[in-house]
């Protein structure tokens, strides 16, 4: 295992020392990029944890959103600027340095259990420096907009509800202070709305058994059982085959497994065959009409646009072929010549779609 390390949150070794936020709810299996073997993996070290173009961009954007928080809601609040600096923004919005502060921003740590720690991504302060909110800073799609509810409420996804409380409670334990979490989240890139997530002590008691029992099979080397969305994960942890092989004997649960797998992949044939089969009655009676709605569904069956290809390889090897034996002038006529020949339109087709509304959604 890692070296612990107490600060330092821009630090890789520190992630593998301890359970942070964002591992929390994956541990909960409420996150929807990691699972707790994801997690797992990264604490032992056996894989690396790349954070994606997303949360490179919400990282990029953290400094802005929290000048307009600073701004918006009229008070002090200390956080880090582009260059990662501690900063505190005035209640205008204005940049200062806050080196005296920045302890505030580094990995904190419950004192009872070292690995359980947080970090935070700004804290709101009062006149004399005392910190009295929380700030955790969100970038979220907009395909992702419906799961956000009004501002100046609770209601956002699950997992950031999860994080807001571990970081609340890891606060609390450092700092005997049990502080509410103000959640800002830039939605579909242009709308900034604040959510409050008040810290429940119930719940982080919660969290730090599930966190406990996750950190004992993480230093006992006992990996949680992979999930149905862990295929990445084990293919990280196992890239390459040795060659080898093993016969299984009659006693193993393998056989079973393998049963079991039969069985699903032929009733995954017969949803398949099924599926088809319905899709073409539906069709039938469609014939030539565009969309059909009924008592809760709808169903389409629409042309898609014509597309055309261009075969670039085949194009450029004979513009190469014939170019030394070009005039300069007629490069641009030649060249749109062989553009043409090697391009082929292909007809668009008609693409069937089928949509059911549950009751309730």
């Amino acid at each position: 295992m890692a070296k612990l390390k107490l600060s330092d949150p821009g630090d890789p070794t520190v992630r593998q020392s301890g359970i942070g936020g964002s591992d929390s709810a994956a541990i909960a299996g409420l996150n929807k990029w990691r699972t707790p073997l994801d997690v797992y993996l990264e604490k032992r070290g056996l894989t690396e944890d790349i954070d994606s173009e997303a949360a490179e961009w919400g990282t990029i954007l953290e400094p802005v959103l929290l000048r307009q928080y600073a701004k918006r809601r009229e008070v002090f609040l200390l956080g880090r600027d582009e260059d990662g600096d501690p900063t505190m923004w005035d209640p205008m919005g204005d940049p200062n340095p806050a080196r005296s502060l920045g302890h505030l921003l580094d990995t904190v740590r419950d004192p009872c259990y070292k690995w359980r720690m947080c970090h935070l991504d700004g804290v709101v302060l009062d006149d004399e420096a005392n910190p009295v909110r929380l700030l955790e800073s969100k970038t979220s799609s907009a395909y992702r907009s419906q799961e956000w509810g009004d501002e100046d409420t609770d209601e956002v996804p699950e997992e950031y509800v999860i994080q807001c409380q571990h970081n609340a409670g890891v606060f609390k334990a450092a700092h005997k202070l049990a502080l509410p979490v103000d959640l800002m989240a830039l939605i579909g890139g242009q709308k900034f709305r604040v959510y409050n997530i008040a810290y429940r002590e119930s719940l982080d008691e919660k969290l730090l058994g599930m966190e406990r029992l996750f950190w004992d099979r993480v230093q006992e080397e006992d990996a949680p059982e992979p999930t149905e969305r862990d295929a990445p994960a084990l293919a990280r942890l196992y890239p390459e085959d040795e060659g080898e092989e093993k016969v299984i004997g009659p006693e193993s649960s393998l056989n079973s497994l393998a049963m079991h797998l039969s069985e699903v992949k032929e009733e995954e044939k017969r949803v398949q065959a099924a599926r088809a089969q319905a899709e073409v009655n539906f069709k039938a009676e469609m014939k030539d009409l565009a969309k059909m709605i009924g008592d809760g569904w709808s169903v389409t069956w629409k042309q898609t646009k014509d597309s055309v290809k261009v075969d670039w390889e085949a194009a450029f090897k004979q513009l190469a072929k014939d170019f030394i034996e070009l005039d300069f002038n007629e490069v641009d006529a030649h060249v749109a010549e062989i553009e043409s020949a090697h391009t082929q339109s292909k007809d668009g087709y008609r693409r069937f779609t089928f949509r059911f509304d549950k009751e309730g959604d």
